[in-house]
């Protein structure tokens, strides 16, 4: 008995520290803004980025909670495509500004925003929920459409892909279309796909109820997803994306459990044979985090207007200096779908 209390103790301790150690993290503060300046002046230096890191119109969007979105603005010719963009796991809209200004270049306006819980944005560091991502990239939509005059283009990257799907799944009448990033269906099964942790099927839905009622601790985003095994775009070994993130003052490096548990298991508001909106999927053949094969499956249960544009080996993070393909393919189904 006395042993069994021993370890009960030290259980407990160890729950503490790790609540505490979330806490602690959960609520760090940016840095100031000239220091957030700089550090991507040098980042778009490092990989030949053509956009100025204070270039952006800036503005901020209150959605639930108080919480309030970080938007960078980029204003387009009146009759060109108003795009909205979504950023990925642990990372920021900024991250993304050479995709934005191609747009941009092309006379797109473009409205980019941090998620809640990331970059600029409100909420405690990584404490977000899918259905919470879904409704507030809705509202990003709405405030696109009523300042801009017209529907918009949802897109994400990684994450910011998911959720574009579970957005075009509410047929959002603000939207005309939905360009993806690689897509997931979050049913339960998506998690041993994409996971490096992989329970057995029939305990996810167990571990999501637990994950919820423990939403106030967080993980290390690299102890769930390969991110070890990310390159950098312009090369390197796997792994040098995750040490450059390591030092990002912007980047989340750790969700809550409670966020855990939405993106292993969220059900959209429609399904996927039912989506109506046109959708449009983009991935590569040397992607470290979403299997191809996995995404050609989802994409494959879609009946809407769709497209698929399957880039050759290129890795995850080609999306941060996208190869003309890629913009001229988006251009292309853009001018089709949301003229």
């Amino acid at each position: 008995m006395t042993i069994l209390l021993i370890l009960f103790a030290i259980l407990v301790a160890l729950l503490l520290l790790w609540w505490l150690a979330s806490a602690w993290y959960m609520a760090q503060r940016r840095p100031y803004e000239c220091e957030l300046i700089a550090y991507l002046a040098k980042i778009y230096h490092r990989f030949g980025i053509t956009a100025d890191p204070a270039g952006f119109e800036r503005d901020y969007l209150e959605v639930s909670d108080g919480v309030c979105l970080a938007l960078y603005i980029l204003q387009g010719r009146p009759d060109a495509p108003v795009y909205v963009f979504m950023p990925g796991t642990a990372v920021y809209a900024q991250l993304y500004a050479q995709l934005l200004v191609d747009l941009h270049a092309r006379g797109y306006t473009i409205v980019a925003y941090d998620p809640r819980g990331h970059g600029r944005s409100g909420a405690k560091r990584g404490l977000f929920t899918i259905p919470q991502m879904i409704a507030d990239g809705r509202k990003v939509a709405a405030y696109a459409r009523h300042r801009f005059g017209k529907k918009v283009v949802f897109s994400g990257s990684s994450q910011g892909g998911v959720v574009s799907l579970y957005v075009a799944a509410t047929a959002d009448p603000n939207i005309a279309t939905v360009v993806c990033h690689n897509i997931a269906w979050l049913d339960g099964n998506t998690i041993r796909q994409i996971s490096i942790f992989r329970p057995p099927l029939f305990l996810v839905p167990l571990l999501c109820r637990l994950f919820l009622l423990m939403r106030a601790w967080s993980l290390p985003v690299n102890w769930y997803l390969p991110f070890n095994k990310l390159h950098l775009p312009n090369g390197g070994p796997p792994g040098s994306a995750m040490k450059l993130m390591e030092k990002d003052p912007l980047a989340t490096l750790a969700y809550s459990l409670g966020a855990i548990s939405t993106l292993a298991k969220t059900k959209p508001a429609h399904p996927l044979d039912r989506i109506t909106m046109p959708v449009m999927l983009i991935s590569s053949e040397g992607d470290e985090v979403f299997p191809v094969a996995y995404e050609q499956r989802i994409f494959a249960m879609l009946t809407c207007e769709k497209q698929f544009l399957l880039l050759g080996d290129l890795p995850h993070l080609m999306i941060l200096t996208p190869p003309a393909e890629l913009v001229d393919g988006i251009d292309a189904w853009v001018r089709a779908h949301a003229p």
